[in-house]
């Protein structure tokens, strides 16, 4: 049976046996799905803070037997909550969100990173400066006067003209640039008017 969570206590002999019986079954008894450190303040009586408190790893805790017990108990509660929610994501008995949230606690991610470095160099990422360079290697190149527009670090980019100024070119050229090099996605979207007027825009 669990109890109010009240002022805090100091640690002995039975809160450590209880603190172990949460961890083996006595989660159970309060219902909890997994134990937790939220589960074991409630069962304890005292606060989560507390529990932080007596766990902590200080050298003043470290001279204490029965504070280096509990500290290593609530490391066992939460090896065994990472254990129940990995086998129960596996299982789909958990929520897959819930599951991935709580796993995030125990340095699981979901990100995938790749490593697109290679030893001369050639699949290095780069950046828009170094664009620029390979661009005069390769025909048909971008537009030299757009070359501050795209290497100026901006959140939003718009670009405006007359007809026939290379604008799409460009747009379309800059993202194949990043394409090779980064792992992205784009969108393109064109409208286009059947009529020549309807296509500018009043001044």
């Amino acid at each position: 049976m669990s109890k109010e969570v009240g002022r805090p206590s100091l640690l002995d002999e039975e809160l450590l046996e209880r603190a172990e019986h949460y961890m083996i079954e006595g989660y159970k008894e309060i219902e909890n799905i997994v134990p937790s450190v939220a589960g074991l303040s409630c069962y304890l009586g005292v606060s989560k803070s507390t529990i932080y408190e007596w766990a902590k790893d200080t050298p003043e805790n470290k001279l204490i037997p029965l504070r280096v017990k509990f500290s290593d108990t609530l490391d066992a509660i939460q090896a065994k909550q990472e254990m129940l929610l990995i086998n129960g994501g596996l299982s789909q008995v958990f929520s897959g969100t819930i599951t991935k949230l709580m796993l995030a606690n125990h340095g699981y991610s979901d990100k995938v990173q790749t490593d697109v470095t290679s030893s001369d160099g050639s699949m290095t990422p780069k950046g828009l400066d170094d664009f620029y360079a390979d661009y005069g290697k390769k025909e048909p190149s971008l537009n030299p006067v757009l070359r501050d527009f795209w290497t100026t670090r901006a959140r939003n980019k718009i670009l405006y003209g007359g007809r026939m100024s290379g604008k799409s070119w460009d747009a379309a050229g800059m993202a194949i640039q990043l394409a090779a090099r980064y792992k992205l996605r784009f969108l393109c979207v064109r409208q286009i008017q059947n009529r020549l007027m309807n296509q500018c825009m009043p001044c």
